[in-house]
């Protein structure tokens, strides 16, 4: 059986969704990226954008998109201020807490945050097991392959 690409793609980005909540490296392009947003101009825009994300249920492509009329975030950059604002809620007073919830994102209480963050782990462990899955099928998709390349 072949790994349908749309279920690699989501495993990718729940990966994606865990590394955020860890200790984690940023690029320079996304650090550079982040520098010429200006927080005091834009932040409430941000904000507000991922607020109403609870009913418009944009994907992050989408919701950079959306913002790009004030800032043209990567996807990386848009996830570092994410990971930011959650991380160091006492220094962004009154936005957030944001979270994944099915593939988008929006803003939750403080204790979905510390909830996520208490079952991380848990949540991390499953990840990896449906990629050892996958991976596992695909093994065996192409072992057959290869079987069968070698027969003809």
């Amino acid at each position: 059986m072949r790994p349908n690409i749309r279920e690699v793609n989501n495993l990718f980005k729940q990966i994606k969704i865990i590394i955020i909540n860890m200790d984690w490296h940023t690029s320079e392009e996304a650090y550079k990226n982040i520098e010429n947003f200006d927080t005091s101009k834009h932040l409430n825009k941000f904000n507000d954008i991922i607020k109403k994300n609870k009913v418009n249920k944009l994907n992050i492509d989408e919701l950079i998109k959306q913002m790009s009329h004030f800032h043209l975030f990567t996807e990386e950059s848009m996830l570092h201020m994410i990971y930011t604002i959650n991380r160091w809620p006492n220094t962004f007073w009154g936005f957030g807490p944001y979270i994944n919830k099915n593939g988008y994102w929006v803003i939750g209480e403080k204790k979905d945050v510390l909830n996520k963050k208490d079952n991380i782990r848990e949540n991390e462990i499953r990840v990896y097991e449906k990629i050892v899955d996958e991976l596992k099928t695909r093994i065996v998709f192409l072992e057959k392959k290869v079987l069968s390349l070698q027969t003809n």
